[in-house]
């Protein structure tokens, strides 16, 4: 099973944290405030790369509050996203 990983990130001003963007994989599991995870594969959501106001990730586990979340298909399309946050 492959990592998750971190593959861009956005300090936004007076926020206190960041966007982060993450490429997902079929095993990558998401689990939210209230404890509940669930696998990306059942989501059916057709997408390479999540992208998550203070989501942080722990081997193939991303832990997000399910606020300001954004699915992209492509890489140029994450950078795209993230130069444009302020």
């Amino acid at each position: 099973m492959r990592k998750v990983r971190i593959v861009g990130s956005k300090y936004i001003q007076n926020s206190g944290d960041s966007y982060r963007a993450f490429r997902v994989n079929y095993y990558t599991e998401f689990e939210d405030n209230d404890g509940y995870s669930r696998p990306f594969f059942k989501l059916g959501i057709k997408a390479n790369y999540f992208v998550s106001w203070g989501a942080y990730c722990d081997g193939n586990t991303i832990y997000t509050s399910g606020y300001s979340t954004y699915w992209f298909k492509t890489i140029d399309e994450v950078n795209d996203f993230l130069e444009r946050r302020h």
